[in-house]
């Protein structure tokens, strides 16, 4: 979820990498904040909407590191689609590398929507 990523340790990091998946989403003609409507599908499907709220999940450096390891395809095709260049993405691992150990790092918070039918 676009909006719910967050941190305490690089906020310019963050707003970049928030840049780099809307316009991957743009790119593939995806709604990057599609989530926002689930509460009015919901609705519309005769759901009674309980609640929405964005869960957050907390990261060590070290699964921060794991994630952009695994992400190097996507980023590579990124770079390939002129959606990320190369500098940024050395940017971000740059970061990722001086990041502590210790650091709070919050990532992909997840929309949630709990509806009933009534």
């Amino acid at each position: 979820m676009i909006d719910g990523l967050r941190s305490n340790y690089a906020p310019d990091f963050i707003e970049v990498y928030k840049k780099f998946f809307i316009r991957t989403f743009e790119k593939r003609n995806i709604n990057a904040f599609l989530y926002k409507e689930l509460s009015a599908f919901a609705e519309q499907a005769g759901f009674h909407t309980i609640k929405t709220r964005i869960d957050d999940k907390k990261a060590t450096a070290a699964q921060l590191k794991q994630t952009f390891i695994n992400g190097q395809k996507l980023y590579q095709t990124a770079i390939n689609q002129g959606t990320l260049t190369n500098t940024t993405l050395q940017g971000w691992l740059h970061v990722i590398e001086l990041t502590p150990d210790d650091a709070e790092i919050y990532l992909n918070g997840l929309h949630c929507l709990t509806a009933t039918k009534e």
